[in-house]
C-alpha cells in the first residue's frame, strides 16, 4: 500500500513520532486499518491554491494537514465557489 503523492524532491521525511505529535488520536488506536495507513504514510507539500482532489474522482490518498489550511469547495453550475469547510493542522480527522 503506497499512498505517496508525487510532488517535488522537497518531500519531508516523517517519523512515527511526528505523526503522533500532530495527530495524537491516531497514535492511540489499535485499529489495523489505521495502523497500516500510518505505517505507509508519507509527508508531502503542495503549493497554495493547488487542487488536490476533484469532484467525482476516486480518492487515492488520505490527507492529514500538518501545516497551512485546506479549503474544501464545490463549483456551482454558474461558476460560483461554494466553500464547504476548511481543515487546519491537527483539525478533525473524518
Amino acid at each position: 500500500m503506497d499512498n505517496a503523492v508525487a510532488v517535488s524532491a522537497q518531500d519531508m521525511t516523517t517519523s512515527p513520532e511526528d505523526w503522533q505529535r500532530w495527530f495524537p488520536e491516531i497514535a492511540v488506536t489499535a485499529d489495523p486499518a489505521v495502523v497500516a495507513l500510518m505505517a505507509n504514510a508519507h509527508a508531502v507539500s503542495f503549493p497554495a491554491g493547488r487542487a488536490v482532489f476533484q469532484v467525482g474522482s476516486a480518492c487515492q490518498h488520505y490527507l492529514l494537514v500538518t501545516e497551512g489550511v485546506v479549503r474544501v469547495q464545490l463549483l456551482s453550475d454558474t461558476g460560483r465557489e461554494i466553500v464547504l469547510y476548511r481543515v487546519s493542522p491537527g483539525g478533525p480527522v473524518y
